[in-house]
């Protein structure tokens, strides 16, 4: 944006980039963690979490 002449100014609420996602570190393992929203929306993602038996770790919320 700063390219083409707009004036930008980013703000964050921590002090680090990126929002809900962030890295940890494990037994020399990064991980991706947070931004990690499944809904009913996203039949073919669950579809796929299933299928590779990654469903285990998700915590399902009803509403």
């Amino acid at each position: 944006m700063t390219d083409s002449g707009l004036s930008v100014l980013m703000l964050e609420a921590r002090g680090r980039v990126g929002g809900r996602t962030y890295t940890v570190e494990s037994d020399g393992f990064r991980y991706e963690m947070g931004g990690t929203w499944v809904t009913h929306h996203m039949a073919y993602l669950f579809k796929e979490i299933t299928r590779y038996k990654l469903d285990r770790d998700l915590n399902l919320i009803h509403d």
